[in-house]
């Protein structure tokens, strides 16, 4: 199962509650899938990715934090979890949950002075 948005969304300078993008998983095999494995891509434009949170929330309600203040003065935050990029919490978490339903990622900037973009993001789901 394979679902991406592109929300294109600034994400506001030092603000903890940041944006969220939410995508739809339904239909098809997603009705009956129970997750055995999620990789995760991410691309956001930000001038200093150790001022960045980002997190995953399944339809269940569990929240994986994928990106935490790590990075430094890097720019841009561009990847897959957990292949290119290092999770700050576990996948795994999301193991043996129903697929279906609408999933969100938040990104907040919790720290002053850079700005970036939330530009894409997307979920790629093994069935069990």
């Amino acid at each position: 199962v394979d679902r991406t948005a592109t929300p294109g969304l600034s994400i506001p300078d030092n603000v903890i509650v940041g944006v969220t993008s939410s995508l739809s998983v339904t239909g098809g095999t997603a009705t009956t899938c129970t997750i055995a494995s999620i990789t995760v891509d991410v691309n956001i434009t930000h001038t200093y990715i150790g001022d960045l949170d980002v997190t995953l929330t399944s339809p269940s309600g569990t929240a994986v934090l994928l990106h935490d203040n790590t990075g430094g003065t890097t720019d841009n935050l561009v990847g897959t979890y957990p292949t290119t990029l290092t999770p700050a919490g576990l996948l795994s978490s999301f193991t043996g949950e129903p697929a279906s339903g609408t999933w969100s990622m938040q990104v907040a900037d919790v720290a002053s002075t850079d700005i970036g973009t939330f530009n894409s993001w997307g979920i790629h789901i093994v069935c069990l």
